[in-house]
């Protein structure tokens, strides 16, 4: 079933944002920045490793964004205990400076992108592109989800059906039930699989 909204580009209507940061004042300032540009944004703060792993167990997270220079917490790190938890969270750095080394760097340990702590525009337009794949991927996790749901109950269905049932396209056999393989003499639904339907 096709939801009204579909045809539109799924949003993220509240941002729910991970921050690993060395400093609170910093992080707060940042907060505050996205707020202030139309951002609904609820945000925890994590100042070391163990107060992010913590975090990201607890809760379901739109992004995460971190500073390169919390010890003992480098990006590759990050980035591994997020898929580790099984958390789809979009790991952005920023950088103290636009240094293409550092964003190389970045990039190379898992990081979706690498934004100079300074470039607020540019950080917006980064967020924003990140929620919208984001919402994308959930929206595919949920269609698939309500395709499998549905496919299982046309099979229970197809089974309880007392009449001859098939599924047929493009003319050819996919699927048929019990009483549809007795009718026409085959064992199982296999032989019948890729069968014309005017044999």
């Amino acid at each position: 079933m096709v939801s009204p909204g579909m045809s539109q580009q799924p949003v993220i209507d509240t941002l729910r944002l991970l921050v690993l940061h060395d400093s609170q004042d910093e992080a707060e300032l940042l907060l505050n920045t996205l707020r202030k540009a139309g951002r609904a944004t609820r945000a925890e703060l994590a100042r070391n490793e163990e107060s992010l792993v913590g975090l990201l167990k607890g809760n379901e997270w739109d992004a995460l964004l971190m500073r390169p220079s919390v010890t003992g917490c480098p990006t590759a790190k990050v980035v591994a205990h997020a898929r580790k938890l099984g958390q789809d969270i979009p790991v952005l750095v920023l950088a103290d400076s636009n240094d293409s080394a550092a964003i190389l760097e970045g990039l190379k340990a898992g990081a979706r992108d690498v934004v100079p702590r300074n470039e607020t525009e540019r950080l917006l337009l980064v967020l924003d592109r990140e929620m919208g794949a984001l919402a994308t991927r959930r929206e595919k996790i949920r269609l698939e989800t309500d395709l499998r749901e549905s496919e299982r109950r046309s099979e229970l269905l197809m089974d309880a059906a007392q009449d001859a049932v098939a599924y047929v396209t493009d003319g050819m056999h996919v699927e048929a039930n019990a009483a549809y393989l007795e009718l026409f003499g085959y064992g199982d639904s296999d032989e019948l699989a890729g069968v014309p339907i005017m044999d």
